[in-house]
């Protein structure tokens, strides 16, 4: 049986082979969180919106930037 991480893993690696870009973040290993300064560096203006259609796209089973 499968890990819940593994679960976890698998899905991000799909959503890669999908089209959709994955970043990875940071963490701190002293206390278990982001790495927020990381974190930010990912961001852009248009991660929201590119998201969203990603999701959906993904949703209708459309492969993004193809």
């Amino acid at each position: 049986m499968e890990s819940k991480n593994l679960k976890i893993l698998n899905l991000w690696i799909e959503l890669q082979e999908k089209g959709i870009v994955v970043e990875d973040v940071a963490v701190d290993v002293n206390s278990c969180t982001l790495d927020m300064d990381d974190f930010k560096t990912k961001l852009t203006e248009n991660t929201k919106e590119e998201l969203c259609r990603d999701i959906v796209a993904f949703k209708e089973g459309i492969v993004p930037n193809s």
